[in-house]
């Protein structure tokens, strides 16, 4: 019977079977939540079009600039600000995009001589309605945004977690360790040689023995400090020399993250672009965050049990074969355990805990131990800060390539030799180059006029939605049948009734095909149908319910709300023969502000001590009983309401559950709420308690066993 116990406790909660994690939950969404996501949807489409579509336009006007059209040019650039204008209102516009065709344009205009003006008509009068000055202010303008943004998300997160630095400030200050040598006066030291010198040989032999066996270290390759001493002289050393470098590591990583977060400057950015970020013909010197990842991985390997990383060359090399240059290193082994040098600290503690001797150094040990802990923390900032300081840095970079245009390299001017080059040779491509350009353009204004058509479509929807009394009247475009209670909607915005969405799928599916909308012939992929179920939504949001949980769980959080709804002061018995369902309903109920009395884990014994409080209890309302403890021998008339999470092969414990409520005494109308999910084990098992009631048996047969396996 095991198996079919299992599946009534995944009935119950996916968390309740071993190794199953299956979300049960499916939650109705509502017409105005189906709305909000579909517009959220069509906005990202019609930003990647515009993107796209920007793109080409910048790269056409680069080809007119290179071949001295400047007239298509400058036409190329006023038609991508039209457009930016144009859909600004509904569609962001890529920063680096912006700033990149003001900066080129303003550029191209100011370059520009009176000679070529004078000789060109069609630049007299765009060059009228250009004006520079503005185009660079907002150009500033939008490069301050950009860059501030990085900016002040590395010195936000740098400052609102001082505390954590502070910690370890602190912590060494407790220690008394953090401004000194160390020398002889360390507690692990005085504690050592305390020692005789045979428990000294004993202790050295057990940490050799706990070191090698230790289950956490078990890296293939990786060394261990096991390996660097054989008697008790040579362990003292180890463990000085272990605890100098990580404290030297700590000093320096927080010497170097700092000057990442609170010293950058453009000269910083300048050399990591010639480092790692655009690197150019050899190995260049490191730059400050290069340096940093070394240090970082440096005080990882001692705060941790992690290989160090193996250091690369500083210097730049001029060899031909030291020019190409490897981009990932070498997979560091390890993890973030506790590290030999910890390892050995907390064995030296259990180890002495019975020397009365030793309890000041013990003490002085756990401050230690504290110590690494805040460490830790800190080092998960240090981490942090570094990563955001490299997206500042980059981001910076990003500016300056968006700047960046193409220039011709003349037939007596040699190749510069830089980390990206911007001359082309004369005509080489660019004829290509236009053709593709142009045909991108033409299919991302296309791909653009259709999504912003289905976002206009949808925002004319929302706003009705928001300003309509009535419910939502539609009727179905293909049988005109008014859209009531369920329907189906697509990409574009289309609601469609269920009947005609089966047909159409049905004809996709044959010729395996994604859904075209019978309107604006729109393609939905068969798996990205919604479908919006109005009752269903309306039903569930008349009393809301928070978190996520199973549907039974849902079920009778529903059930009790209701309860409390219709009387606040009614009493309710919850039974379950899972005890683990309980302890997740008690989660669940206290997230939902539902207050209960719990004898899960109550012996009888104790019983009494917890049932009055619940009889008389006038806020505690609900009592979560496990059916096989709580079914006999008790008298809660108190309660008017039962409820049954499942359905159990012996009906005699339902019978007794219900009879601790109706039974002798009880003058008040008792319900019972019997819970099952439908199409499982527990339906079945349903059908055949209620056969037994029907004819009054109590005992199950043959019969019945084949029918509920059957």
């Amino acid at each position: 019977m095991l198996p079919l116990k299992n599946l009534q406790r995944a009935c119950c909660h996916h968390q309740l079977v071993r190794d199953t994690f299956v979300d049960v939950q499916k939650c109705n969404i509502s017409m105005s939540a189906l709305l909000n996501h579909l517009l959220q949807k069509s906005l990202n489409e019609c930003e990647e079009a515009h993107r796209a579509a920007l793109c080409a336009m910048n790269g056409l006007a680069g080809i007119y600039t290179l071949r001295e059209d400047y007239e298509s040019a400058c036409k190329m650039y006023q038609k991508v600000l039209a457009s930016i204008e144009e859909y600004s209102a509904n569609v962001r516009t890529d920063p680096l995009q912006h700033i990149h065709v003001l900066y080129n344009f303003s550029n191209l205009v100011l370059s520009l001589e009176k000679e070529v003006v004078a000789s060109t008509p069609g630049l007299v009068e765009i060059l009228q309605n250009v004006n520079c000055e503005e185009m660079k202010s907002k150009y500033n303008l939008l490069c301050e945004n950009y860059v501030r943004r990085h900016r002040e998300g590395l010195h936000n997160y740098w400052d609102n977690n001082s505390h954590v630095r502070c910690d370890v400030e602190v912590a060494f200050t407790v220690f008394e360790n953090g401004k000194r040598e160390f020398t002889e006066s360390m507690w692990w030291y005085e504690i050592f040689q305390s020692l005789s010198e045979k428990d000294r040989k004993t202790f050295t032999v057990k940490v050799k023995d706990m070191l090698d066996t230790a289950d956490t270290f078990h890296v293939k390759g990786l060394p261990s400090v096991a390996d660097r001493f054989c008697e008790e002289s040579g362990f003292i050393i180890t463990l000085l020399r272990l605890s100098e470098e990580l404290y030297h590591a700590r000093a320096e990583a927080f010497d170097i993250v700092r000057l990442c977060v609170c010293e950058v400057n453009p000269d910083y950015v300048n050399v990591a672009k010639d480092c790692h970020l655009r690197p150019f013909q050899g190995i260049k010197s490191k730059c400050l965050l290069c340096k940093a990842d070394a240090v970082l991985k440096r005080y990882e390997s001692k705060l941790y049990r992690i290989e160090e990383a193996t250091e690369e060359p500083d210097e730049t090399a001029e060899e031909p074969e030291m020019e190409s240059k490897v981009c990932f290193g070498k997979l560091r082994q390890g993890n973030h355990s506790d590290s030999e040098f910890e390892l050995i600290l907390k064995f030296l503690i259990t180890y002495c805990r019975p020397f009365k001797e030793a309890s000041q150094c013990i003490e002085d040990g756990m401050k230690e131990l504290k110590l690494l802990e805040a460490m830790k923390k800190e080092f998960k900032v240090f981490q942090t800060a570094w990563i955001k300081a490299s997206e500042y840095m980059a981001a910076v970079d990003e500016l300056e390539m968006a700047k960046m245009s193409m220039k011709t390299l003349k037939e007596t001017e040699p190749m510069a030799k830089s980390p990206v080059s911007k001359l082309i040779p004369t005509g080489k491509g660019s004829d290509n180059d236009e053709i593709q350009y142009k045909s991108d353009v033409s299919i991302s204004e296309n791909i653009l006029r259709k999504k912003l058509g289905q976002l206009y479509y949808l925002q004319n929807l929302k706003r009705a939605e928001s300003h309509e009394v009535q419910p939502f009247d539609q009727t179905c475009p293909v049988c005109v049948t008014k859209l009531t209670d369920t329907w189906c909607v697509l990409h574009c915005g289309h609601c469609f009734c269920l009947t005609c969405v089966q047909m159409v799928g049905k004809y996709a599916e044959a010729h395996a095909k994604d859904l075209s909308c019978p309107v604006c012939r729109s393609l939905t992929p068969r798996s990205e149908i919604y479908s919006v179920d109005r009752q269903a939504a309306k039903d569930d949001g008349e009393i809301e319910i928070k978190g996520r949980y199973s549907s039974k769980i849902h079920g009778v959080l529903k059930c009790l709300l209701e309860i409390r709804k219709q009387n606040s002061r009614a009493k309710t018995i919850v039974f379950s023969s899972w005890k683990d369902f309980l302890l997740i309903l008690e989660t669940a109920l206290r997230e939902n502000s539902i207050k209960y009395v719990s004898l899960c884990n109550r012996t009888p014994n104790t019983f009494e001590s917890y049932l009055p409080r619940f009889k008389s209890s006038s806020e505690e309302n609900i009592l979560l009983l496990p059916l096989k403890v709580g079914a006999n021998g008790m008298n809660i008339t108190e309660a008017t309401n039962v409820i049954i999470i499942e359905p159990v092969l012996d009906y005699s414990q339902i019978r007794q559950a219900i009879g601790r409520v109706y039974r002798m005494g009880q003058t008040k109308r008792t319900f019972v709420h019997m819970f099952y999910v439908a199409d499982t084990v527990e339906e079945s098992i349903f059908n055949m308690n209620a056969s037994l009631c029907v004819e009054d048996e109590m005992l199950e047969t043959v019969n019945d066993l084949k029918k509920l396996f059957g």
